[in-house]
């Protein structure tokens, strides 16, 4: 079984889509967004390889994946993560809606802060 790590800036869009949910649609729905999104990271313990490549890992030189999310029919975010099977870990990096641009070219320039 595999550890989870989420980087603040991934608890921060999580924070962020809450917050959208309450504000334009319901508390309630916020709440159960929050719970399914943390259901679905949670998953990740288990064959996390099991998710595809996420269309940024050619070009920022990384194996990063993605877990497609959705609360109904369509699919809403991307939560976008690494994993080291030497340490089994799986870290959560962000988490975008799939309407958002993909990350930068130059997100991994700071290593101290993934």
């Amino acid at each position: 079984m595999f550890s989870i790590v989420v980087t603040e800036e991934a608890e921060q869009d999580i924070q962020s889509y809450y917050e959208w949910w309450r504000d334009h649609r319901s508390p309630r729905q916020a709440v159960l967004w929050f719970d399914q999104i943390l259901d679905a990271i949670q998953s990740l313990q288990h064959l996390p390889e099991r998710c595809m490549r996420a269309p940024e890992a050619g070009h920022l030189g990384r194996n990063l994946r993605q877990l497609l999310f959705t609360t109904g029919q369509r699919i809403t975010h991307r939560i976008i993560f690494l994993v080291d099977s030497n340490l089994e870990v799986v870290k959560v990096l962000r988490v975008r809606h799939v309407s958002q641009d993909a990350l930068p070219d130059d997100f991994f320039d700071d290593p101290g802060s993934r």
